[in-house]
């Protein structure tokens, strides 16, 4: 393995380290930490996924736009989108 798999990699596995560690330092609700973990799943996919098919396959082309696309949704989920149990009427009681 050369530097320029190496240092994606490492990259990578700090990413995946600092989710849990973040998750349980700032206290952060299931959907956020879900979304980050399906962020990080979709980013590390289309990576590395190209890698493991067969040169003539048909699902190359399709790898990116569709880690892309899951990239942008579970950022939606992970900062956007509020919970749907939370209701702002529910603090004023």
């Amino acid at each position: 393995m050369d530097w320029v798999t190496a240092l994606p990699a490492a990259l990578f596995a700090l990413a995946w380290l600092s989710v849990p560690y973040y998750a349980l330092r700032e206290d952060w609700s299931a959907v956020r930490t879900a979304g980050m973990a399906v962020f990080l799943a979709a980013a590390t996919a289309g990576t590395y996924l190209d890698e493991f098919l067969a040169p003539g396959s048909p699902l190359l082309p399709w790898i990116e736009p569709v880690a892309a696309a899951v990239m942008v949704g579970a950022i939606y989920v992970a900062f956007v989108r509020e919970p749907s149990g939370q209701n702002e009427s529910d603090d004023t009681r």
